[in-house]
């Protein structure tokens, strides 16, 4: 899928489900189960790892709560935030 990230916010980043009209050309959102995957920033012919599917918002009674509608929302863990982290542990733990 394919997605553009429109909101960030210290730690996360953010996408939206768009219908066609907003959407890109295969435009998803992240499903049940997807937490821990690459959120990949495409640059030319690089790909950069920028997030990790987190969680998704959610309103009202989770009782009656459909996923991958249009509108929906997820958040990933933006990885740059834990960049000093991730570089003392590669360089402690070879």
């Amino acid at each position: 899928m394919q997605n553009i990230i429109d909101r960030v916010n210290g730690n996360w980043l953010s996408i939206q489900f768009d219908k066609a009209e907003k959407g890109l050309q295969y435009e998803g959102i992240d499903g049940s189960g997807d937490s821990g995957g690459p959120l990949i920033y495409f640059d030319n012919d690089k790909q950069y790892l920028v997030g990790m599917f987190s969680w998704d918002f959610v309103e009202g009674d989770l009782k009656t709560f459909k996923h991958g509608l249009y509108g929906g929302r997820s958040y990933q863990v933006r990885i740059s935030s834990y960049i000093d982290w991730i570089t003392t542990q590669i360089n402690t733990n070879p």
